[in-house]
């Protein structure tokens, strides 16, 4: 991939912090996994109630089970989406996020980041590419603005996305879509890799 100015200081003393921190975090994990099993015992002990059976019953003053089960029930769903999540950032190896809004990023704004991002996946997935044969030149069926390309930055990734004109309406959603993530490789400082879902 062509490489793009966004060189930041790493250090192997940065490396081992990082791996501590990992490694600490996974530490936490196993402490807030232990919490939520303590509370979905305490969830367990208490009677369920007739109104949590039937909502018709949902308008007067509630039983306190009713409450205490409500708010543990609330409270261990929203663990689990944060382990998922914790879960995936200490094992996380792969590249490094490059910059999105309020990251700090002292080299590119984030505007002038879409738009590089968005010009490399149209140099890499709709530009003509010369093979070893003139005659074996690809052509992409299509251009970026017919396939609706977008470069967008959700949940601190960038992200490009487009229509796969090619595939019939009629195939499963999933296969309609490209969609890939786009990250600064580690061993590469300033080169971007694609990464498909």
């Amino acid at each position: 991939m062509p490489a793009m100015d966004l060189t930041k200081e790493e250090t192997p003393v940065l490396d081992r912090k990082k791996d501590a921190a990992a490694e600490s975090l996974e530490a936490a994990i196993s402490d807030i996994e232990g919490l939520w099993r303590s509370l979905l015992s305490i969830h367990d002990a208490l009677p369920e109630t007739a109104e949590e059976r039937s909502r018709q019953d949902l308008g007067r003053a509630l039983p306190r089970a009713t409450v205490i089960r409500a708010a543990i029930q609330h409270l261990v769903a929203s663990f689990r989406t944060g382990v998922a999540e914790l879960r995936e950032a200490a094992a996380y190896r792969q590249g490094k996020l490059l910059p999105g809004p309020g990251s700090g990023g002292k080299n590119v704004s984030c505007e002038e980041m879409q738009r590089r991002l968005y010009d490399l996946v149209v140099e890499q997935e709709f530009t003509p590419k010369a093979g070893a044969d003139p005659d074996d030149t690809w052509v992409p069926p299509y251009t970026a603005e017919e396939a609706g390309l977008k470069v967008t930055y959700h949940h601190g990734r960038w992200l490009a996305e487009w229509r796969k004109l090619e595939v019939p309406d009629t195939a499963p959603e999933e296969e309609q879509w490209e969609l890939l993530c786009l990250r600064e490789s580690e061993d590469e400082p300033g080169s971007v890799y694609f990464q498909q879902f």
